[in-house]
């Protein structure tokens, strides 16, 4: 998969074969309304109503191989959805969505959501309101004070194996964070055969979430969930699709190949 080169094109969306887990309706695994498993109309809707000024911009992305002598693109498919306001002086909010790979229909896997905060809570205050929506933390960690102050939070998705925490005290959670994400799967697969992640299917792996408060007084929020396992297996199967057009690209062109007159 990392052999794969996978390029983005932006354009402006007008507002008016494993699938990423769907989260329930009382399911706290949610970032401004966006869960794991949408649709691209779903997302849409979802940040509507988070914020109907939010301005949209659609990312396409493809794959490209070889054939043996000549470059091949594979078709598009929606990569992400990235979501700001007009005035980000004014309202500094920045959410960004990421969906499964092609071949299979486009499911979020993972969202990132960065809101500057104008007029700063306590991080204490902060941070009630996120035990609040999203319940106990697995564990948390703070470092510094007053303008360095950092806390770290981190959930993960009872029932299923964690596949990034190589560590314990681990916050580095795996998330969309610009826009030529790369695959997870490597990372997981790597973590497998060096025995610092659980040897399961990566489509059982379970979905995580992070949230991160900066200064005291808050100046920052940083909330970033994955569907780790959807994301992988996106990955997994997206390569297998590749490698498949790769094949039918070389077989095509060793069909037409013409011998010189000698």
């Amino acid at each position: 998969m990392s052999r794969l080169l996978r390029t983005a094109l932006a354009c402006l969306l007008a507002l008016g074969t494993a699938t990423a887990r769907a989260g329930t309706a009382t399911d706290r695994f949610e970032i401004a309304g966006i869960r794991t498993g949408m649709t691209e109309a779903e997302v849409v809707a979802a940040l509507k109503a988070h914020d109907a000024t939010l301005q949209l911009q659609r990312t396409l992305a493809h794959y490209t191989y070889r054939d043996g002598v000549t470059s091949h693109r594979s078709p598009e498919y929606l990569s992400q959805i990235f979501a700001a306001p007009r005035d980000t002086v004014a309202h500094p909010e920045r959410i960004r969505v990421m969906f499964s790979s092609a071949p299979g229909e486009a499911r979020v896997v993972s969202v990132s959501r960065e809101l500057g905060l104008r007029q700063p809570p306590t991080a204490a205050q902060l941070e009630q309101q996120l035990l609040q929506k999203y319940g106990a933390p697995l564990y948390r960690r703070t470092a510094g004070k007053d303008v360095t102050f950092n806390l770290a939070m981190v959930w993960e998705e009872a029932g299923r194996p964690n596949c990034w925490r190589t560590l314990p005290t681990d916050s580095n959670m795996p998330a969309v964070s610009g826009p030529s994400q790369g695959p997870i799967a490597d990372y997981i697969l790597d973590g497998q055969r060096r025995g610092k992640l659980p040897r399961v299917d990566v489509a059982q792996c379970g979905r995580g979430l992070r949230a991160q408060v900066v200064g005291d007084p808050a100046r920052t929020l940083i909330v970033r969930m994955s569907d780790l396992g959807a994301w992988a297996a996106s990955d997994l199967a997206a390569s297998r699709w590749v490698e498949g057009l790769r094949q039918e690209a070389e077989r095509a062109r060793l069909a037409g190949g013409k011998t010189p007159k000698l």
